[in-house]
């Protein structure tokens, strides 16, 4: 139990959650590890850059005949 803590604790210290505007958003311990957040999955740093949403269709002036070239919505 305590190598599982001590690995947690280490890669959840450099996540980009805890590291972000100097660390303010760092959890209370006893809410860390009563949720048992030490078993999160960790997300690669940059992963959270990539676009939410996918397959989405590529979007033509074709598609939309009834809006002319240039027109704001």
């Amino acid at each position: 139990m305590h190598q599982t803590l001590i690995a947690a604790l280490s890669s959840h210290c450099i996540s980009e959650d805890w590291t972000k505007d100097g660390g303010r958003y760092i959890p209370n311990a006893a809410t860390w590890l009563n949720g048992e957040r030490l078993q999160d999955v960790l997300m690669p740093t940059g992963a959270s850059s990539s676009p939410a949403f996918h397959g989405l269709p590529n979007h033509t002036q074709e598609m939309y005949p009834e809006v002319t070239s240039g027109a704001n919505f």
